[in-house]
């Protein structure tokens, strides 16, 4: 749970984004938003250790087989190991900075709703979709943390 500090804030430190038509796009940090300094709070400081470890990157080795598991869905035969490696690496390297949490639930939600094969740029849209809210909590809360 978000300390007192961070909830208090964070309806200043967030704007709607509308669309020509009117039309809500999403949430994006308020540019003009000047935090109040929080010195010495130590629930606030505690907060962003614990976001911090909540968005981590996850483990390589982990990662590695989690997405192996998700495209062995929809396994290239014909493809060389070496070529085979080459695309885990790049999947690797992209995937591999979201946290384990978003990751497996983006996997989850990918094998749930679609009938193609994953792209890294399809499980990196639902992975920033799952972290978003967080991220702009940690983001807030360094701000005020750090005045």
């Amino acid at each position: 749970m978000a300390p007192p500090s961070l909830a208090r804030e964070r309806s200043f430190a967030i704007v709607a984004e509308y669309g020509a038509d009117g039309q809500y796009l999403r949430s994006v940090p308020n540019p003009d938003w000047v935090p109040k300094v929080a010195e010495g709070d130590r629930e606030l400081s505690f907060y962003v250790s614990e976001m911090e470890a909540y968005l981590a990157p996850a483990d390589a080795d982990w990662v590695g087989r989690r997405l192996w598991a998700l495209t062995e869905h929809w396994r290239q035969p014909d493809l060389p190991p070496e070529i085979e490696d080459i695309v885990n690496g790049d999947w690797v390297y992209i995937i591999g900075r979201y946290p384990q949490w978003a990751i497996q639930k983006a996997c989850e939600r990918w094998l749930d709703a679609e009938q193609r094969r994953p792209t890294i740029a399809g499980i990196r849209k639902l992975c920033d979709e799952l972290v978003a809210d967080a991220q702009m909590n940690l983001r807030i809360a360094r701000r005020i943390r750090d005045g």
